[in-house]
């Protein structure tokens, strides 16, 4: 198991982005990189194929959370370029990181 600094994200993901380059495609042409694993959790990186991708319409890129029990993406959000993905990645590690029991649900009410 590996316990990224949760407080730095962008480092998290331009090394995931730097993989994605020397990732083989998947068999829907899509490329995949692990951020990062907690627990039975993964956050992972996707890349679809420019076909699949879209100006107006769909993301090129996805963040997803990953569960290695069930074998099936449990959350994902598309974005188009990592600034975008960095505050999904955040919000991401915090559900992550709640679903393991490591930190308390969100208790703040407004």
């Amino acid at each position: 198991m590996n316990f990224p600094d949760p407080d730095d994200p962008q480092r998290m993901l331009l090394e995931a982005h730097r993989r994605l380059s020397l990732a083989p495609e998947r068999h829907d042409g899509s490329k995949l990189a692990t951020i990062a694993t907690y627990g039975r959790y993964g956050i992972r990186l996707v890349a679809l194929k420019a076909a699949d991708a879209t100006p107006t319409g769909r993301p090129h890129l996805w963040l997803e959370l990953y569960d290695h029990l069930i074998e099936r993406a449990v959350d994902s959000a598309g974005c188009w370029n990592l600034d975008e993905a960095r505050t999904i990645l955040q919000a991401l590690i915090a559900e992550t990181l709640w679903r393991n029991g490591m930190v308390a649900p969100d208790s703040s009410s407004d």
